[in-house]
């Protein structure tokens, strides 16, 4: 499987997943089908520009929840 089966499957398990503690070992049971060893490989090495993920979930939160003194984003 590509990184971008890869990148599909851990999506699919982050936003959809059943088991409230994310890990890929976890992440391998909620996905049939998937391989524990490449699941490592792609979030281990691949490559990925965050600032494509991160920039449109920053301005949608300043949107909903703007405020520059009582507001702040913490992604975990």
């Amino acid at each position: 499987m590509n990184s971008v089966g890869h990148a599909r499957h851990y999506l699919r398990v982050v936003l959809l997943g059943t088991q409230r503690r994310k890990n890929i070992e976890v992440i391998g049971q909620d996905v049939k089908g998937s391989d524990y060893q490449g699941l490592e490989r792609f979030i281990s090495s691949s490559l990925w520009d965050h600032h494509s993920l991160m920039d449109p979930v920053a301005c949608d939160a300043n949107t909903l929840f703007g405020d520059e003194k009582l507001a702040g984003l913490y992604i975990d």
